[in-house]
């Protein structure tokens, strides 16, 4: 069985793979749930693979019924509002979620849950500060 993780303890590169008779979706799915943090673009999720981004697209669509670059911002979003309620400083919280561009992950946020990572974290401080 293909393990992800053991690849990138040797090197941080992005080597295409042949899934075989493995699934597709199924290895895009685990490169992205293990590298989320990292700077990676569907593209090259794709090529690690080493099929087209357009037919990753259509494989996780047809697995899944959702598109690769949504799970990927689902992780990043998640971890992030994870992040918010530990982590004081934005940037930071930004960097281990993915984004090492405050303004694009504050803007991604924003658009993902309808209010800002500062507005988030307020909420669940005036929510958990009940406890």
């Amino acid at each position: 069985m293909y393990n992800i993780e053991k690849e990138f303890e040797v090197e941080q590169t992005f080597i295409s793979y042949s899934a075989g008779n493995q699934n597709y979706a199924k290895v895009a799915f685990n490169y992205i749930a293990n590298n989320f943090m990292c700077t990676i673009t569907i593209q090259e999720v794709a090529d690690f693979i080493g099929i087209s981004r357009s037919y990753l697209y259509r494989l996780f669509r047809d697995e899944y019924g959702l598109s690769p670059q949504y799970l990927l911002i689902g992780y990043r979003m998640n971890r992030a509002s994870q992040l918010l309620t530990e982590e004081d400083k934005i940037y930071m919280v930004a960097e281990q979620g993915g984004y090492h561009n405050q303004l694009h992950f504050s803007k991604a946020f924003k658009k993902h849950y309808g209010l800002s990572s500062q507005d988030y974290r307020r909420r669940w401080e005036k929510v958990y500060s009940y406890y």
